[in-house]
């Protein structure tokens, strides 16, 4: 799941790039308000009805059912709720374009969310290799025709019609894939199910609208601060440094839940301390190379109307670190049946974030903003974690040891990075070939640093991988001698 979602992402990551070429920042900032009116809408009436399915469903039809048809139910009143309001929202949030993109950016909500149920089985099913393509194939789908219509002359309504291509696939796909009697099995809808559901859901609900409240609100802050030319400089800068954190960090999540499902509970404390350390180890070089990288990697890219995005991307890179362990921690006490500690947890983020942001912003400007970010990030993680180590004993001194000795490791390699930038490569006139020296440098220097400063959890990562390459040796063996 981690590499082929990272390997669509870049592709992404390389049609932004090319995009920015026939968008200006305004544009972007335009259609972002509407994506975030319309992802806003989709998670305030989503009751966790994926959630519900892989952890609640199993062998069970009538579950699956239930669901579905209230998932469809909440899905056309959020969907009628954003038409009739188009208007007055977008003059609420200083957007007064967002009438025009929203009604096709509703189609894709529509898609998105009957997609949710066939793609609840496939991970309830542990079908994460069905599930990483499919979200692969219709990334790169968004990614195709988000160019071409850009090129072609269509300025905004490229990325709503993007969108739409995106989920329309991701629906055939999965609902191809998965056998339909697993997805859409009539039964009698009856109270005592639907009660069980919602008590499920509820919290969880107003858990995951909070927090996407809390990744993408941060962004309406900006905008009433600083107008719309300044949301798209932000927004794109905030999409480049969560990459490694959405890419290696949510697919981390997106398998632990299931996996932690079906574990005792002792198991599952010593399995969720392992995996953030397995996540620290891939994900904080990353983010700490990418904010190390920035500026060189903004000359080399984005023309000038972008290089704003230089500063603002070497922050929000900085402070994503922090994020996957908010995201595991999540998906921990979800699967661990405390839904209403996720509720609590995501509610306060909210608060956190936004007033953060917005106060760090309106007396510092952009960069107080991005700072705001890094602040509610730390906040969802440690309460998060304490969550789970006040109600469950999840070992909250050693989880924290070993990722401050990771980040260590990420600071040495961001420091030589940055001092190879000072001395040698600010002074070359390719700016690819300086992004490209500074990036081998920080691979050669992360390895002895982490060593160094994460001896056991290095260690354990190698023995880890030789184990597993062992283990596919020998079911290669088994199956030679059958």
């Amino acid at each position: 799941m981690v590499v082929t979602r990272l390997g669509a992402r870049l592709v992404g990551l390389l049609g932004t790039l090319v995009i920015t070429r026939f968008l200006s920042p305004e544009v972007m900032g335009e259609v972002g308000v509407a994506v975030v009116a319309v992802l806003t809408a989709q998670f305030a009436s989503d009751f966790a009805f994926g959630q519900y399915i892989v952890v609640k469903s199993k062998d069970d039809p009538g579950a699956v059912f239930h669901a579905f048809f209230f998932n469809l139910i909440s899905t056309i009143l959020a969907a009628a709720t954003l038409l009739l309001l188009a208007g007055p929202l977008g003059d609420l949030l200083g957007a007064e374009e967002m009438e025009r993109y929203l009604p096709v950016m509703v189609l894709s909500m529509v898609f998105e969310r009957i997609a949710r149920i066939p793609e609840s089985i496939a991970l309830r099913e542990l079908r994460f290799k069905l599930f990483s393509v499919a979200s692969a194939v219709s990334e790169m789908a968004y990614v195709g025709v988000s160019l071409g219509m850009a090129a072609a002359g269509y300025g905004g309504d490229s990325i709503v019609w993007a969108n739409v291509a995106q989920y329309g696939i991701r629906f055939l796909w999965l609902g191809g894939a998965v056998e339909r009697s697993l997805w859409f099995h009539p039964v009698r809808i009856t109270w005592r199910q639907t009660k069980e559901m919602f008590r499920f859901g509820i919290p969880l609900a107003v858990g995951n609208v909070a927090h996407y409240c809390s990744t993408s609100w941060d962004r309406l802050v900006v905008t009433k601060l600083f107008g719309t030319s300044v949301h798209g400089v932000y927004a794109l800068s905030k999409s480049l440094s969560s990459v490694p954190a959405d890419n290696i960090g949510d697919a981390v999540a997106d398998v632990l839940m299931p996996s932690f499902v079906r574990m005792g509970p002792e198991e599952a404390r010593v399995a969720v301390v392992r995996a953030c350390h397995l996540v620290a180890v891939v994900v904080y070089p990353m983010a700490a190379g990418l904010a190390a990288v920035s500026p060189t990697l903004v000359a080399a890219l984005f023309n000038a109307e972008w290089a704003g995005i230089a500063t603002p991307l070497t922050i929000l890179a900085a402070v994503s670190l922090i994020d996957p362990l908010g995201d595991t921690m999540a998906s921990y006490l979800k699967a661990r049946d405390m839904p209403w500690a996720v509720m609590v947890v995501q509610i306060s983020y909210l608060g956190v974030i936004l007033g953060s942001t917005f106060v760090l912003g309106y007396y510092y400007g952009l960069y107080g903003s991005c700072f705001g970010v890094g602040v509610g990030m730390l906040y969802r993680a440690l309460a998060a974690l304490y969550a789970a180590h006040y109600y469950d004993q999840v070992r909250m001194g050693e989880m924290l040891l070993g990722l401050v000795r990771v980040a260590l490791a990420a600071a040495l390699m961001a420091g030589a990075v940055v001092g190879v930038r000072i001395l040698f490569t600010s002074s070359l006139e390719s700016p690819a070939l300086a992004l490209c020296i500074e990036i081998a440098i920080g691979g050669i220097a992360y390895i002895p640093a982490v060593f160094l400063c994460a001896t056991p959890i290095a260690k354990g990562v190698v023995t880890w991988i030789r184990d597993r390459r062992a283990g596919i040796h020998d079911d290669d063996d088994d199956d030679d001698s059958e």
